[in-house]
């Protein structure tokens, strides 16, 4: 349950799982969230994240259910992000957890999951200067971004694991992020 002051508590036969909501693009100030759930109830908060003009994000620990959100400015205007990222934490033991599908923005943009500046080859996203290509044969000579950014054997060996929609030369997550 939100607490005014910040914190949340174990409830008893309830499964939290911690999340992140970060809305982005539109050159917008995000500095409020507020998040109605499927019986209408609804909480506002200001940005928890990180304190920097580019990154505003939301950090909460919320129980299964559908959520839509909005966005407010400073002078609590609404503002409308190009596209929310939404990363739902590691998976908890219990079951009947909240995932990232669970949520709804009105947002400008189209992305709607991981690689939406670049080009993805299965569970790849190469960078975004590859020429339009990811992966292949010759995936070393496709783009400025060599084969670091444009071979998908180079990126999974890297490690990198896709965070963002606009990550690029990552490997995408798979249903652990759900």
């Amino acid at each position: 349950s939100y607490q005014p002051d910040g914190c949340s508590y174990y409830c008893t036969g309830v499964c939290v799982r911690s999340v992140e909501i970060e809305p982005k693009g539109n050159g917008q100030s995000y500095d409020k969230m507020m998040l109605t759930n499927e019986n209408g109830q609804s909480w506002t908060m200001d940005f928890n994240g990180r304190n920097r003009v580019t990154e505003r994000i939301f950090f909460l620990v919320l129980p299964a259910g559908t959520y839509t959100g909005q966005f407010y400015d400073s002078n609590d205007v609404q503002v409308f992000p190009e596209w929310v990222n939404v990363k739902a934490h590691t998976k908890p033991k219990c079951t009947n957890y909240v995932t990232k599908d669970m949520f709804t923005f009105n947002a400008t943009g189209t992305a709607t999951d991981y690689c939406h500046r670049a080009v993805s080859a299965g569970d790849v996203c190469c960078s975004d200067q590859c020429g339009g290509g990811c992966g292949g044969s010759s995936c070393c000579n496709i783009g400025p971004a060599g084969c670091f950014g444009c071979c998908a054997g180079s990126i999974i060996g890297s490690g990198r694991i896709c965070e963002h929609f606009y990550d690029t030369a990552c490997v995408i997550p798979r249903e652990e992020s759900s």
